[in-house]
């Protein structure tokens, strides 16, 4: 290392003085680029994304908040007993999915099958499944038929021994 400075020190020297200025000016114009390009710029860059980024930041929290309000929600509504959650089940089924449907029940877990469901019925009893007998999808084997009907399986589960 001390060789290289030696020698580059004797290369400076031997340069004329209007060299050296003109040698000096691009060395310093070089160090501004590239103090611009790693310092400035990316610093520059953060600060015009920032108001995006914190619009998104923010959709996300809210998302959140009313994530957990919902759960706490549903941790302040009172236990069901087995019976109570099977007959809301059974008759939630009966009234949205009616006579497509069928289920089987097997300890915390219940089976659904159906044919030729319209989607807004389907969707309709998910949500009051969810809600009201605090039942959720597990596993879901769907398919669409032409008409835009549901046939499949859900397997439901829910909280409890």
């Amino acid at each position: 290392m001390k060789a290289l400075l030696a020698r580059s020190g004797l290369a400076w020297a031997a340069l004329a003085p209007r060299e050296r200025v003109w040698l000096s000016v691009g060395l310093s114009l070089l160090g501004l680029l590239a103090g611009w390009y790693l310092a400035l710029a990316p610093a520059l860059q953060t600060l015009r994304d920032a108001p995006a980024r914190q619009h998104l930041l923010d959709g996300q929290l809210d998302r959140m908040r009313a994530l957990a309000a919902q759960s706490e929600a549903l941790q302040r509504l009172p236990a069901f007993k087995p019976v109570e959650r099977l007959a809301l089940l059974k008759q939630g089924l009966a009234q949205t999915l009616g006579e497509q449907a069928r289920m089987s029940v097997n300890g915390n877990r219940a089976s659904i099958t159906f044919k030729d469901v319209p989607p807004s019925a389907l969707a309709q009893w998910l949500v009051q499944t969810r809600s009201e007998a605090r039942a959720f999808v597990e596993q879901a084997e769907l398919e669409k038929n032409a008409a835009g009907q549901w046939s499949g399986s859900l397997t439901l589960t829910w909280p409890g021994p």
